[in-house]
């Protein structure tokens, strides 16, 4: 992260609906950046987790973000 700071760093903190799963906040504090819940296996954090790739890319790049909703976006690939 060091040595590249412009480039952005996502940490998504996978399988949150087990019961020993590790909290993103736990992970965010060891990582220095943002965790991000996932549950693979639920459409409605994958939904989620793309409108947030989205969103820190377009960021990164200074693009406007699409204003769709997130399971749309994928029609554009």
């Amino acid at each position: 992260m060091k040595d590249c700071p412009d480039i952005p760093i996502t940490v998504i903190a996978n399988k949150q609906d087990l019961a020993n799963a590790l909290d993103p906040s736990a992970i965010s504090k060891v990582m220095g950046v943002e965790a991000r819940s996932m549950v693979a296996v639920d459409l409605a954090f994958r939904n989620k987790l793309l409108g947030s790739l989205t969103e820190v890319l377009c960021n990164h790049f200074d693009l406007e973000v699409p204003e769709i909703p997130s399971e749309e976006l994928l029609s554009f690939i």
